[in-house]
């Protein structure tokens, strides 16, 4: 079982008290958890140091959004769109230069 931080841990099991992304006037309505690619290190994070978590704003709908500005994510059952963001790892708080190095780009999120 993975090792979250409260703040998202609190989000999972409320999500529409999660602060919506800049360009959306609604509420979030949908938190997952997203599986990290294992790298070597800890368990908690794949050794990423880092946790990540999307926050959808709306879904299911056909098909991804065309707007570059909304990231569209397929989960479950259809896309939904919202944002990632990264929350650091409770277990390692390790450097991230690996992770960045494998080809990850820098969330618009952290805490």
């Amino acid at each position: 079982m993975t090792k979250l931080p409260m703040q998202l841990q609190r989000e999972l099991e409320r999500p529409k008290t999660s602060t919506p992304p800049e360009w959306c006037p609604g509420s979030v309505t949908k938190v997952w958890l997203l599986q990290a690619p294992q790298l070597d290190g800890c368990p908690n994070c794949g050794g990423s140091g880092r946790l990540y978590a999307f926050y959808s704003v709306s879904g299911p709908h056909p098909h991804a959004t065309p707007n570059l500005k909304v990231t569209s994510k397929w989960v479950e059952d259809g896309w939904y769109y919202g944002e990632s963001r990264s929350y650091p790892c409770p277990e390692c708080n390790q450097d991230e230069s690996a992770w960045y190095q494998a080809g990850a780009t820098k969330s618009i999120y952290s805490e």
